[in-house]
């Protein structure tokens, strides 16, 4: 769909903004899981019983955190609003659609139809591909099969690719400044490089953060959050926050 608009041209750097700043409040949403299951949980006397329900609970956690990936963010990142999205109205001017709208943030919802859809089959693809190498990989690497671990260890892989790719996959498919009614050399080489570097330091710091739950895991420490799947799923916590506040700090724009 091709409309014109007296917007400024950068909409891809308005989603970058965007998408790091939602990414960090969502990453200190994280950080206080971990305070409050390591500071403000009572552990005195607890049972086996109450460590397996302290697992549950933190990988129902981690499900919450892939819907919120999967639509919340996007759609915030794309939109720039969650009420006005998908909210569009078209008109005709001189035989070529373009579009009309009530307020400016409704023009990002335009366009947030536009990138959500273009070449949507590559990007499930690379998601697939990437939770695939992750799940593999994962699989490979542990020497426990039990199905409650296998499952813990497929929730967990869900969390690592939505967290890494399921947003950014869409700065990689990103569509052309024609497409999006830009101006041409909108989207300057600065924007692509910091996508690449946005997924680069997500994955190692989630990586790093996954690592030192299985550290924690091995430590004998008579703690209910000292077993596994909650002191992975804490490491987990722990990089995707630092690989955030990096990312908040250091890439631009």
């Amino acid at each position: 769909m091709f409309f014109r608009s007296q917007e400024p041209p950068g909409y891809m750097v308005q989603c970058l903004k965007r998408y790091k700043w939602i990414g960090l409040v969502s990453a200190l949403v994280d950080a206080f899981a971990v305070y409050y299951v390591l500071c403000r949980i009572d552990t005195t006397n607890y049972t086996v019983r109450f460590r397996l329900k302290l697992g549950n609970l933190s990988q129902m956690y981690l499900l919450f955190k892939v819907v919120l990936h999967m639509v919340v963010i996007p759609l915030y990142t794309f939109s720039g609003s969650f009420r006005s999205a998908w909210k569009t109205v078209t008109t005709r001017y001189n035989g070529e659609v373009i579009a009309s709208f009530k307020d400016m943030s409704q023009i990002d919802s335009i366009r947030a139809q536009i990138v959500f859809n273009y070449m949507w089959k590559d990007k499930v693809k690379f998601v697939l591909r990437a939770f695939a190498m992750v799940i593999f990989t994962v699989l490979l690497l542990t020497l426990n099969h039990h199905w409650y671990r296998l499952l813990s260890l497929f929730v967990m892989s869900i969390w690592f690719t939505v967290m890494c790719f399921v947003c950014t996959v869409q700065f990689i498919f990103f569509p052309d400044s024609a497409r999006l009614g830009e101006p041409e050399g909108s989207q300057q080489p600065a924007t692509h490089k910091a996508v690449a570097n946005i997924v680069v330091i997500h994955t190692i710091g989630i990586i790093t953060g996954w690592s030192l739950g299985n550290y924690l895991a091995v430590l004998d420490w008579r703690e209910p959050y000292m077993f596994f799947p909650t002191c992975n799923i804490i490491g987990l916590c722990i990089g995707h926050v630092v690989s955030s506040i990096i990312v908040a700090l250091s890439i631009w724009p």
